[in-house]
């Protein structure tokens, strides 16, 4: 079951670095902003910390700290 949980956090997040046309970088993954859904798959919540960048931009910059400590 964590395996599969974990697998579905691995691919949403693959989904936002590189499977959409706008890449999004969540900068807030943690157990508190994983959900399931009633059959266990994994989603992800809490996109207040996120960058979007540009399909062509290869480099993400950051001038401030972001996330969780």
């Amino acid at each position: 079951m964590l395996y599969q949980i974990a697998l579905g956090v691995g691919g949403a997040l693959q989904y936002l670095h590189r499977g959409c046309n706008t890449r999004i970088f969540h900068f807030g993954i943690k157990p508190h902003n994983i959900l399931l859904n009633e059959e266990f798959c994994s989603l992800i919540s809490d996109f207040g910390l996120v960058k979007i960048c540009l399909g062509s931009e290869s480099v993400v910059s950051m001038l401030v700290d972001r996330g969780t400590i």
